[in-house]
């Protein structure tokens, strides 16, 4: 099973190796662990993208960050939940943009 396994990762590396020197390869995902992974020259994402990636463990301190950075007391908790939102978004690009070649802030 582990053969077979390791001969399909080979196979997928090769493809894409392959691809890659036809076309540029974009992440469009929130998971920094796949953007690592295919080694993409670009990468997109969307709020839903990083809504099911903030969902993992391993992004749960970037949530906890911008709850933290934006406590104001602010009794709008409208204005409370955007500022939470767009700070997450925020941190998320910083993080994507620290792993894409040539591509930082």
């Amino acid at each position: 099973m582990g053969e077979a396994r390791s001969s399909v990762v080979e196979n997928q590396a090769s493809q894409l190796d392959q691809l890659k020197q036809f076309t540029k390869v974009v992440a469009d995902t929130g998971d920094f662990a796949a953007i690592k992974q295919y080694s993409p020259e670009d990468s997109t994402t969307n709020p839903t993208l990083i809504y099911n990636a903030v969902k993992k463990d391993e992004y749960k301190h970037l949530l906890e960050k911008a709850v933290i950075d934006n406590k104001d007391g602010s009794s709008d908790l409208e204005l409370l939940v955007n500022k939470i939102i767009d700070h997450l978004l925020i941190l998320f690009v910083l993080e994507i943009l620290n792993i894409i070649p040539g591509r930082f802030c």
